[in-house]
């Protein structure tokens, strides 16, 4: 049994560095050439958690170059890609503007071939088997909906980007993982401002599942709704060289941990370690397994606090 089924996006991602991101209006240039790497919210996930367990991936490709090289990618980091599907459109891509210094970063993304992935693509059997099924929102609203409506498993979302209907997906999610924006959007907020602000807001978001909100360098909020408890996981300082994909990873690991049976509050420690490791290379795929030594001594340097009412 797959432990882990990841449905979602892949992308072909051209990167390019910049002494600072433009600001509306403004052309800048290119600290240096650009790279290109396999990305997309789905595939970046996807290879992260393999990393920490056996992972399935179901999505869509084009009937391009582009293509076979995302296939290949991601079957070189270990994940199945039996359920990847070709599509007759060109794959997609996404640019990815970094800037020096601070690791912040800028996407643009053409969703290509995966705005074609149906419900009619989602392996029945694996989704039935699946220990836990990671979600994000780079593919259609509808399909997503239907594999959180069929899956046997915990269901796990990533709601990213933010599309309209997305609340429609949450009674069915057993674990929202938005980051600050996300849920600033869900909630209709213009600011959290401080730890108070932040736990309030977690507790305050729609759906019946758990939450673990990400916060960047300040680490991620987790709300374990039954308990009404909100833990505040610090990461361990770390010398930032991008930031991009990190999101991916936390999310990655998260699912990973939960398919191997850990509990809430300690697979998103472990996640907020490996996401913030991630943060210290360039590109957006996290393609290192952290053995028990390096992951113990990060652990050590997070910090947990738990928030009361």
């Amino acid at each position: 049994m797959t432990d882990l089924l990841v449905v979602g996006s892949v992308n072909l991602d051209e990167i390019y560095p910049v002494p600072e991101l433009p600001i509306r209006g403004e052309t800048v240039l290119s600290a240096s050439s650009r790279s290109r790497h396999s990305g997309g919210k789905g595939g970046n996930q996807a290879v992260a958690a393999a990393t920490r367990t056996g992972v399935a991936f179901v999505g869509a490709v084009g009937d391009d170059d582009i293509g076979e090289f995302l296939r290949t990618d991601l079957a070189a980091a270990g994940v199945d890609t039996t359920y990847l599907v070709v599509k007759p459109a060109a794959s997609g891509t996404a640019v990815v503007i970094v800037e020096q210094g601070s690791g912040d970063n800028s996407i643009v993304v053409d969703q290509g071939a995966n705005l074609l992935l149906d419900t009619a693509d989602i392996p029945p059997g694996p989704l039935a088997a699946a220990r836990v099924v990671l979600l994000q929102l780079e593919i259609p609203l509808k399909t997503a909906r239907a594999v959180a409506e069929r899956a046997a498993g915990l269901v796990v979302l990533n709601p990213a980007p933010m599309v309209d209907g997305v609340v429609e997906l949450l009674d069915r999610v057993d674990v929202l993982v938005p980051n600050e924006f996300e849920l600033r959007s869900l909630l209709r907020r213009d600011a959290l401002i401080g730890p108070d602000e932040a736990a309030a807001a977690v507790r305050e978001a729609p759906g019946r599942g758990d939450v673990v909100a990400t916060f960047g360098g300040a680490g991620a909020y987790v709300y374990e709704r039954e308990r009404d408890r909100v833990t505040h996981i610090a990461p361990p300082t770390v010398p930032v060289l991008d930031t991009t994909g990190a999101g991916d990873c936390l999310c990655g690991v998260l699912a990973a941990e939960l398919a191997a049976g850990a509990d809430l509050v300690a697979a998103a420690e472990t996640a907020v370690c490996v996401a913030s490791l991630s943060t210290t290379r360039s590109g957006a795929r996290w393609t290192r397994a952290v053995d028990d030594a390096e992951l113990d001594k990060l652990r050590s340097a997070a910090r947990r606090t738990v928030i009361p009412r």
